[in-house]
């Protein structure tokens, strides 16, 4: 991974955002979840929230490794019409 990218994953919390879904996943599975609803409900809503992010940012890795590889391959076969799009 990018180090760039991988500073922004500190930044956004990445990490802390997947351990809170786990975690409410974990408490989802535990007798009388749903005892609360209201509570259950928020907590579904946490999650779901969260997955958002996680998953923007899963996109956004995925694209910029994409991207890598792209470059690296124009580099490699010295395209230099394909270097001078990514040049600019």
């Amino acid at each position: 991974m990018n180090k760039r990218l991988t500073i922004y994953e500190v930044i956004f919390k990445v990490t802390e955002k997947q351990k809170e879904i786990e975690e409410i996943q974990k408490q989802s599975e535990a007798p009388g979840f749903w005892n609360d609803q209201k509570n259950a409900q928020a907590l579904f809503q946490k999650a779901k929230s969260l997955q958002i992010w996680v998953d923007a940012w899963n996109k956004v890795d995925k694209k910029q490794v994409q991207f890598k590889e792209f470059i690296e391959l124009a580099e490699m076969e010295n395209d230099e019409k394909l270097t001078a799009e990514i040049d600019n």
